[in-house]
């Protein structure tokens, strides 16, 4: 990768007029040059680029419903909040599954007002432990 040309900074010069009582400062359109020393930071030849591509490995990522059910760590009552979520709210539960394909920031925010519900209905989690028990 090689920087070839100068960068000006494109900040506006102060110029002071003289010959007035006071000094004013006035605002003069310009670019104020910038020196920078210019290092190719990256040099890698076609032959190092083959012997590293046979060293690169290609795997899967971690796909969003091959996650463990319960966080490494978490208690053993731990409650997906989600799962929580498609019980209790299944109309609220198809919104959160359809923004999280569109912009998973609004479909987070869905879960979050969900889970700062959770508290007030503390019934929820006992049926939902209940329901989880008879289950099994």
């Amino acid at each position: 990768m090689k920087i070839s040309e100068n960068q000006l900074s494109h900040l506006p010069r102060i110029q002071i007029q003289k010959g007035d009582k006071e000094e004013a400062a006035a605002w003069k359109q310009g670019q104020l040059p910038v020196n920078r020393v210019y290092v190719d930071l990256l040099e890698i030849s076609p032959e190092a680029r083959e012997l590293a591509a046979g060293d690169v490995q290609h795997r899967e990522a971690y796909r969003y419903d091959s996650l463990p059910q319960r966080p490494e760590g978490a208690p053993d009552d731990y409650i997906n909040m989600e799962d929580l979520f498609k019980r209790f709210q299944p109309e609220s539960y198809e919104q959160f599954q359809s923004a999280l394909k569109d912009n998973a920031a609004d479909g987070l925010s869905l879960l979050l007002k969900f889970a700062q519900q959770v508290p007030k209905h503390p019934e929820w989690i006992e049926t939902y432990r209940e329901e989880m028990a008879n289950a099994k």
